[in-house]
């Protein structure tokens, strides 16, 4: 698997780091430093790919990324439902060591965010 950015910024300072496998992609991070840490805003791997190692190779990717524009820190966010339900990928920020801030911030339908942080050595 490769990880490559075409070297195009979108709007508000957002790269997008592609994965691709056997020429076909897999999946994509979109990523941005902000001040002295990179923030990680949305992660997609295909379905099929999904197990195989690609969301942590993005992140790595994106970590690896930062450090080398001295970040010592990277966030990011997933949301829980009404219910207090966290989605899928809180366990996934989990596993990859980042850490739930405590935070729970109110958005649309009773949705809330919750934001993740980890530390870069």
């Amino acid at each position: 698997m490769e990880v490559w950015n075409k070297g195009n910024r979108l709007k508000d300072g957002f790269e997008v780091f592609l994965a691709e496998d056997d020429g076909k992609v897999v999946g994509y991070i979109m990523f941005k430093v902000e001040e002295d840490s990179g923030y990680i805003d949305d992660i997609v791997v295909v379905k099929e790919e999904q197990g195989k190692g690609v969301g942590r190779t993005l992140v790595t990717y994106a970590e690896s990324v930062a450090k080398s524009q001295e970040c010592y820190l990277m966030k990011t966010d997933t949301t829980e439902n009404a219910n207090g339900i966290p989605w899928r990928s809180y366990y996934f920020w989990l596993r990859m060591g980042y850490q739930d801030t405590g935070e729970r911030i109110p958005t649309a339908y009773d949705f809330k965010e919750i934001p993740f942080i980890k530390r870069l050595k």
